[in-house]
């Protein structure tokens, strides 16, 4: 909150000026912030295993670990406090900001062009030249990394995800992923799924 509030005072632009992260990932606090706060997501279910772990070793041995126990952040959730994909164009960053509130709408690129008040032409050819790449690669982009974060940190099941995700259905959803990824939805879940993800 200081470092917001100090932001204010010097009329700093959060999220293109200054990039803010906070820690814990408390959705409330983080999606009532404008703008959203980008947030360190911890592991408690590791921290509660070691705190357990380290106190049945001092009831057993009596004495302290030589080094402290560090315990590795679950990832860093970004919202647009820290938005490495910002640009100095205001109406690409109002199409990056439009992809990422709606990244569960199934027509997303029609939804782009009717918001956005400038042609089709025009704004493809400022995502080339300030992002390096298509409109429709920034949303792919975006629905991919949404999937490794529900992949990893939940329990649906996929058909729920490609839906949660704006797919218009479970196959395409799994091709998309396979040729970013480079393995399929559950292999990846198999291989990264955090012990504490969520049932929903």
């Amino acid at each position: 909150s200081d470092i917001w509030n100090a932001c204010d005072v010097l009329d700093l632009a959060i999220g293109k000026t200054v990039g803010i992260v906070g820690y814990g990932n408390d959705e409330f606090f983080c999606q009532t912030r404008h703008p959203h706060l980008s947030s360190v997501e911890n592991c408690p279910s590791q921290i509660g295993y070691e705190a357990a772990k380290l106190l049945f070793s001092l009831i057993r041995k009596g004495k302290p670990p030589a080094r402290p126990i560090l315990i590795a952040p679950a990832g860093v959730i970004a919202r647009e406090s820290a938005d490495a994909t910002q640009t100095n164009d205001i109406h690409v960053n109002m199409a990056l900001q439009y992809i990422r509130t709606h990244i569960h709408e199934p027509l997303l690129i029609q939804q782009i062009f009717k918001n956005i008040p400038m042609s089709r032409r025009t704004l493809e050819r400022r995502f080339q030249q300030y992002l390096g790449h298509s409109i429709l690669e920034s949303i792919q982009s975006m629905k991919i990394e949404h999937i490794l974060h529900l992949l990893e940190t939940t329990s649906l099941k996929l058909n729920d995800i490609a839906e949660s995700c704006g797919f218009p259905d479970l196959s395409y959803m799994a091709t998309l992923f396979r040729k970013k990824v480079g393995m399929t939805p559950t292999g990846y879940r198999t291989q990264f799924r955090r012990s504490d993800a969520k049932n929903s």
